[in-house]
């Protein structure tokens, strides 16, 4: 991540911004645009940091510029946000905490006063991967093939390739290479800016064919991108895309998001097939294998299926 100035450290907003947290987290959002991280890192972290400040402005009980200027004010501040989202909002463990690492950089990246001293949320053991069954996922390639070849072609490249939706809307023709046996994809902009190549099964394979096909009757002149709309023929954004993904999943009756792909595609290798967690970490391009250890853990399905295995007859 590129660290601001010293000058951007010290003073990165005027003391009358610091009475309005609706501006300072919109200044928040300017400088973060600056920084080295991925797109859509630099989306969850400013809209974490606009709610703690729309949470901040309504709160009786913080001045602004004391949760923004002391440490003390700091503290008291966000260990109170983080008490109103799991005990008030009801918001998940894992939401919780990724609030707390956004607020993480805005305080010590940012405003330079350092990490909040409080008290990280502790992941429930049974928190596991949302993966789809195995009925669901063909019911869900069932309905892209209907849908057309684009669709299926997206579906499958997310399931088979486990790449996130930010990477593969902004891959263009180029970074696609498919022979009969073998085929890759070039991740340009991975999470932490890391590209990382992605190998193509047959199955992904042959959904693509058919939409690269098709492709130049869709996209308009000039245009790289890998995944256009039929309407104006120009690159579909990570939000697009993952719109389509969602409508497969209503189509075929099923919960569906583009992460979801992604964990049942992590969830097949180290589950179903054995992959080793190195392999699957090099698939999903997560520099610590510790994030990829949590697809050990089984799904509540793969526990139905074990529980109905043990059967006594009688």
């Amino acid at each position: 991540m590129s660290r601001p100035s010293a000058a951007e450290v010290r003073a990165p907003v005027s003391p009358k911004t610091l009475k309005d947290p609706a501006a300072v987290a919109a200044a928040y959002e300017r400088w973060i645009e600056r920084t080295g991280l991925a797109a859509h890192t630099k989306r969850a972290y400013a809209g974490r940091v606009r709610g703690y400040a729309a949470w901040l402005a309504a709160s009786e009980h913080h001045d602004p510029v004391k949760a923004f200027t002391e440490p003390l004010g700091r503290d008291y501040a966000v260990r109170d946000y983080r008490r109103h989202l799991l005990a008030e909002a009801k918001r998940a463990p894992r939401t919780v905490a990724l609030s707390l690492t956004a607020l993480a950089s805005f305080y010590d990246d940012w405003l330079g006063l350092g990490k909040p001293a409080v008290k990280k949320v502790a992941i429930p053991d049974d928190d596991e991967p949302k993966a789809i069954t195995l009925d669901q996922t063909r019911a869900m390639l069932r309905a892209a093939e209907r849908r057309g070849v684009r669709d299926l072609a997206l579906v499958s490249t997310l399931l088979l390739t486990g790449v996130r939706v930010a990477e593969l809307s902004v891959l263009d023709v180029d970074d696609l290479w498919l022979t009969d046996r073998r085929g890759e994809l070039s991740v340009r902009s991975g999470k932490g800016e890391q590209p990382r190549k992605v190998p193509i099964n047959s199955q992904a394979r042959d959904a693509l064919r058919p939409w690269l096909a098709e492709r130049p009757t869709w996209a308009a002149e000039d245009e790289s991108a890998l995944w256009v709309a039929r309407r104006g023929g120009h690159r579909i954004t990570a939000g697009g895309l993952a719109k389509t993904v969602k409508a497969v999943g209503e189509d075929a009756r099923v919960h569906l998001t583009p992460h979801m792909l992604r964990h049942t595609f992590a969830v097949m290798h180290v589950q179903v097939h054995g992959t080793d967690l190195p392999t699957v970490a090099g698939f999903l391009g997560h520099r610590r294998l510790e994030t990829t250890r949590v697809y050990q853990k089984s799904t509540i399905e793969h526990r139905q299926t074990a529980a109905d295995k043990l059967v006594v007859d009688f």
